[in-house]
């Protein structure tokens, strides 16, 4: 790939994380809060004690509940401040995506996943959400991500 082919698979990219984010940011607070985000809220407010002790009964996994505890306390409890989390983390996940494309594929492909993703509207949908439906998919990309990295060089990493 020649550098100004390069240049242009990130501006291209740029572009879409703007474009996904935009999406995800738009009216996020325009629907009221419901009640599993109200959970969500309630559950997140507690220190990381008392919440992971919450979260025994309950499915959920806590780290985004850890996560949006100090969201909170950087940002507030808007329906725009609870929702942000999700929305940033579905912007990440178009990054993620791409990446994971590329590798497997080629930068076109990544670039074809990253469309799709930041124009799908159930990612849309789960982005504007207080829920951990952003994160679990991150999250797994990013370690298929490494997964892969790992086959091509499975040497151990320094700290």
């Amino acid at each position: 790939m020649t550098g100004q082919n390069r240049s242009a698979v990130w501006l291209l990219l740029i572009g879409l994380v703007l474009v996904s984010a935009g999406l995800r940011f738009y009216m996020i607070a325009a629907k009221d809060v419901w009640l599993d985000e109200a959970n969500t809220v309630r559950i997140a407010e507690d220190p990381a004690g008392p919440m992971i002790g919450r979260l025994k009964l309950d499915s959920s996994p806590p780290l985004y509940y850890l996560t949006l505890h100090y969201w909170m306390r950087l940002f507030g409890q808007s329906e725009s401040a609870i929702r942000g989390l999700s929305a940033l983390l579905g912007v990440l996940v178009l990054a993620a995506v791409f990446h994971v494309a590329r590798r497997l594929f080629n930068p076109d492909t990544g670039l074809l996943a990253a469309i799709f993703t930041a124009l799908s509207p159930i990612q849309v949908m789960y982005s504007q959400e207080t829920r951990m439906y952003t994160m679990l998919p991150l999250l797994s990309l990013l370690s298929f991500y490494f997964f892969l990295k790992f086959l091509e060089d499975p040497r151990p990493v320094a700290l």
